[in-house]
């Protein structure tokens, strides 16, 4: 029993040298003296064995006992050390072969990744390097990649391997490194790199290992998107029209145009309500217009809104809403374009329309006053001569003179007919109130209608102006069809005329101190509101539709007014009626005659000397009164109802013609040309022009020449003749 104890003691001793010299597979420094310590060891066992296991005083006497002696030790502790390691040098197999497969999947993901995969030195010799990242960088070969030493010849620009080794040598490596790296030709691609520093046990740096992914297409779309957005943004921002974006009624961005549309900040706008630069009429349409937009996501049709601006004035836009995505939320995104210009425009294309209208019904109240006033030539020739024929005590003469007195009312009626087509001329005289209006009493009240009473208080004094009689009857004609409308149930309209003196001028502020006439024009109609009033004079506005508009209104009222040198004043309020104060500078002159002189309607004496006068007038009417009443006056007519007949007869008879009296307006032939007509024939007689249109619509429409007189009509047969007799006297 004794000697088995030391035998197994040397059998396990050799075992585990055994074991030893077979797990440690590993020739590192540490490892061998490990090793070397191992044998030692077993050395020493084995010797110690030896010495016990000999007998005492055995002394081996050759060299076989000491061979069969180590054999036997040896061999049971080798079948004992491989008896003890053969599951760990299974373990280390397996191990070798694990790391195997590992390195062979690894070098396949290497080999066949689609990113860039590399290995280098710290001083940049590039070690490895997968078939990505030499087409990456535009090699053929890997060989031919690592003649690169990227301590010298990098990858940049702007990529310091310097920097790089300080990044890689951290503990968590690099993450997303992004750079430009050069390809072989020369050209640049875009690199997102991850690479980390692999140490040994002793923390010594082995090398860098790294993958490199091309960016180069998402740097590309990212530079598009950057340059398309610098493109919107400038396209938004030089836009000539104004754009917003606004999240739950609140600013969020506006470009220069709106800025400069709206004559605000930027701090106007960011943050504030929109709604508040809406005229308030229109604020409802766009809260309705926005919500859809933002909450339906319907884009909203162009339409017209007035805006408000922060100073408080209004401007004419046309908007159009859609919805978009702005900072990655749901906004509103709003378009609009300044069309005051434009509203203008169509005022004024308005305006025109209005004044083309009234040009025609101005052509054709001409056109009636034209015809009209021949008819009035006739009547007011006749009844001049039934006056000259007939006794002052007879029936008959008070007749005549009714029927002279109504021809004379009727010229007036003509006259406010060609004051309404502006086919009168203007003519400023002296002028006593107080008669025109008397002398439109009827008028007036045919205008007002049977239900409207028609009062008139007139100062006893005369209230003398300088204006032009026509504007002024135009100007109470006005005021009578406004007053009309205004009291549709029937009422009131007055007149009044007072002077007054005003020695301080701040009683009436913008009228000096001075002498006035002031003529009161009232009604107890509906009256009106302080924003009508405040709008009355403005042209073509009118509170009447489309239908019911006649004539220019007020403004044309108050242009009158103010061409006179006078002032207007109005007073008015909802259910109270109106009342207009005129004032006109009282004129010092004495007013002249307006109403038929006894002189007018009375015979007169003959005035010719048989003097031959041609009358050529294709009014027949009027050519005969005219006619008759000459040869009355002791003159020898000859009678043309054309010009064409008229030199026909010259042709004819060769007569001796000493004035030509002549209507301007006629068929076939004209007045003037008849006249050219003659002068060529060798005939230069005095002429007289006649015309039921005013002189300065003819000259404007024909030539008259210079030199020649002009009687318009309707005339009187005294008028005439005193004309003839003018004209002969001269030459």
């Amino acid at each position: 029993m004794e000697s088995i104890i030391p035998i197994f003691c040397l059998v396990l001793a050799g075992g585990t040298g055994i074991f030893f010299l077979v797990t440690l597979r590993s020739l590192s420094l540490r490892n061998i003296v490990w090793v070397l310590a191992s044998a030692c060891l077993v050395f020493a066992v084995l010797w110690f064995a030896f010495w016990l296991l000999t007998p005492e005083g055995f002394v081996p006497t050759s060299s076989l006992d000491f061979f069969y002696i180590l054999v036997a030790i040896l061999v049971a502790s080798a079948f004992t050390g491989i008896v003890l390691a053969a599951p760990v040098f299974k373990l280390a197999l397996d191990k070798e072969a694990r790391a195997h497969k590992e390195a062979s999947v690894y070098e396949t993901l290497f080999e066949n990744s689609h990113l860039g995969m590399y290995r280098t030195t710290p001083d940049g010799k590039i070690l490895k390097a997968n078939t990505a990242l030499q087409r990456m960088l535009g090699f053929d070969s890997l060989e031919e990649l690592q003649k690169r030493n990227l301590e010298h010849y990098g990858f940049g620009p702007g990529y310091s391997r310097q920097q790089f080794k300080e990044l890689v040598e951290r503990p968590e490596g690099v993450r997303g490194l992004e750079a430009s790296w050069t390809k072989k030709d020369g050209t640049t691609i875009y690199i997102r790199e991850n690479a980390v520093c692999v140490r040994d046990e002793s923390g010594n740096v082995l090398y860098y290992e790294g993958t490199v992914e091309d960016i180069s297409d998402r740097v590309e779309a990212e530079r598009k998107i950057r340059e398309s957005e610098a493109r919107y943004r400038a396209l938004v921002e030089l836009a000539p029209v104004g754009i917003v974006v606004y999240r739950d009624m609140k600013g969020l961005y506006a470009n220069n145009a709106a800025k400069q549309i709206m004559r605000m900040t930027e701090e106007d706008f960011i943050g504030q309500d929109v709604l508040r630069f809406v005229a308030p009429e229109y604020r409802d349409l766009a809260r309705q217009r926005i919500l859809r937009a933002q909450t339906e996501g319907t884009p909203q049709p162009l339409t017209e809104l007035v805006y408000v601006r922060p100073d408080g004035s209004h401007v004419d836009v046309e908007v159009a809403s859609s919805p978009i995505i702005y900072e990655g939320q749901n906004a509103v995104m709003t378009v609009f374009k300044d069309i005051s210009e434009r509203k203008k425009a169509q005022k004024l294309e308005e305006e025109l329309k209005a004044a083309q209208k009234m040009e025609a019904l101005g052509r054709l109240a001409g056109g009636i006053a034209h015809d009209f006033n021949n008819v009035l030539t006739a009547v007011m020739g006749y009844a001049s001569m039934l006056l000259s024929d007939l006794d002052k005590s007879s029936a008959g003469y008070s007749f005549a003179l009714e029927i002279a007195e109504s021809a004379k009312r009727a010229a007036s009626f003509t006259r406010q007919l060609l004051a309404f087509s502006r086919r009168v001329v203007i003519e400023p005289k002296v002028l006593d109130v107080n008669h025109v209006i008397m002398g439109m009493e009827n008028l007036i009240k045919q205008l007002l209608g049977v239900n409207i009473e028609l009062s008139t208080r007139l100062n006893a004094r005369p209230a003398t102006i300088t204006a032009d009689q026509g504007q002024i009857e135009q100007v109470l004609v006005n005021f009578a069809v406004n007053a009309k409308d205004a009291m549709p149930g029937g009422g009131v309209f007055e007149i009044a005329t007072e002077n007054i003196e005003m020695p301080d001028a701040l009683e009436k502020p913008g009228l000096p101190p001075a002498r006035w006439v002031k003529i009161s024009v009232s009604d107890t109609g509906v009256g009106m509101s302080e924003e009508v009033k405040a709008r009355i004079f403005e042209p073509f506005f009118s509170t009447k539709d489309s239908e019911q508009r006649a004539g220019l209104g007020l403004s044309t009222v108050y242009g009158i007014i103010k061409q006179w040198k006078g002032m207007v004043e109005v007073e008015s309020a909802p259910g109270k009626g109106t009342r207009f104060d005129i004032y006109f500078p009282v004129a010092e002159e004495a007013p002249e005659c307006t109403v038929m002189t006894q002189r007018e309607t009375e015979s007169v004496e003959p005035q010719g000397r048989g003097e031959t006068v041609m009358v050529v007038e294709d009014e027949g009417a009027v050519r005969q009164v005219s006619a008759s009443y000459l040869r009355r006056g002791g003159y020898k007519v000859i009678e043309a109802p054309d010009g064409e007949e008229a030199l026909n007869i010259v042709s004819r008879l060769k007569p001796t013609i000493d004035v030509l009296v002549t209507d301007v307006v006629m068929p076939r032939i004209s007045g003037p040309e008849l006249v050219k007509a003659l002068n060529q024939m060798g005939y230069h007689p005095k002429v007289l022009f006649i015309s039921a249109y005013p002189k300065d619509h003819l000259c404007r429409e024909t030539d008259l020449g210079s030199g020649k007189m002009f009687l318009q009509k309707p005339f009187l047969p005294g008028e005439l003749v005193r004309a003839i007799k003018e004209i002969l006297a001269d030459r």
